[in-house]
């Protein structure tokens, strides 16, 4: 039985999208402040000072987290649900489809369905950059 184009078509994109060694040469540049920044228990991520920091920094950093425990194996997916981003956003003032609007429009994640969102390990350093975590 031959797959469908469109099956072609979503492995041919998870090929060019996620290519694990590719990611991780990316990730690593910034493998300090990442450090200063999250921590790993297991399978779970934590943003460090995360009370001191507004509700889209965390929300970003816990999807580059996921891309990060997706590279070392520990996850079968980056992508980061609706309803995850809700729970970290939490009840603030923005809610979590504004911020992830925001997020498509600068190119800092990518849309994987209509529900779930990834990281651009592309735009790691821009990102890092706009919240003042790295210098340049």
């Amino acid at each position: 039985m031959s797959e469908s184009a469109e099956e072609r078509l979503k492995k041919l994109v998870q090929r060019l999208t996620i290519d694990k060694e590719a990611i991780a040469r990316e990730l690593l540049k910034y493998a300090s402040a990442l450090e200063s920044l999250l921590e790993f228990h297991e399978n779970v991520i934590v943003v460090k000072n995360q009370e001191e920091l507004p509700r889209r920094a965390v929300l970003i950093l816990y999807m580059i987290g996921k891309l990060l425990l997706y590279v070392a194996g520990r996850l079968d997916s980056p992508d980061l649900s609706i309803d995850e981003a809700a729970v970290i956003v939490g009840g603030g003032s923005e809610s979590p489809e504004i911020v992830l609007q925001d997020f498509l429009s600068s190119g800092w994640i990518l849309a994987t369905s209509p529900s779930s969102f990834r990281a651009n390990f592309r735009k790691i350093a821009e990102i890092l950059r706009e919240f003042s975590f790295i210098e340049g």
